[in-house]
Parts: C-alpha cells; sequence; structure tokens
C-alpha cells in the first residue's frame, strides 16, 4: 500500500498533466484561428488578431519557466485563462 502522500503527489501530478493538455490544446486552437484572422484583411479580422495575441502572450508569459515549473498559482491562472477563453469564443459565435 502506497503511503498518503505518494497517492497526493500522484493526483497533483495528474491533475497538472490534464491542465497541461487542455492548455496545449486551446494554444492551438487559438494559433489556429490567428492564422485563420489574419487571413482576413478586414477591421473586424485586425481585431480579433490582436485579442488573439494578447491571450496566448498572457499564456507565454505564465509558462515563461515551462512546464516542469508550474507551480499551484501558475495552475489557478492557468485555468481562470482556460475559462477566459471558452468565455470568449462563446461571445464571437
Amino acid at each position: 500500500m502506497k503511503p498518503k502522500k505518494n497517492r497526493q503527489n500522484e493526483n497533483a501530478l495528474g491533475q497538472k498533466d490534464e491542465l497541461r493538455d487542455r492548455v496545449e490544446a486551446k494554444r492551438k486552437e487559438l494559433e489556429s484561428k490567428l492564422y485563420e484572422y489574419r487571413a482576413n484583411s478586414r477591421q473586424q479580422g485586425r481585431e480579433t488578431v490582436n485579442e488573439i495575441e494578447s491571450r496566448l502572450d498572457e499564456l507565454g508569459n505564465m509558462l515563461h519557466t515551462g512546464w516542469e515549473n508550474v507551480s499551484d498559482t501558475v495552475a489557478g491562472k492557468l485555468n481562470v485563462w482556460l475559462e477566459k477563453s471558452s468565455e470568449t469564443e462563446k461571445k464571437e459565435k
């Protein structure tokens, strides 16, 4: 039987792996939209490009030390970032 502390560490690592997968999926989605909107020369497209670039910059700032160094505080910020991204998508539709 594993000690309780080891199970907690494994659970925390699993949660960070899941968070990483969700963040990376959202990053790829935003990058795809960015390329699509860059091809659109209309003003609305330019505004969306700026917004997406800002979201990706924000993500880059949070992950500047790499996934290996993501603290619980940064993980919380990443979850908020994901929620904001979902809210932004709902407004676009």
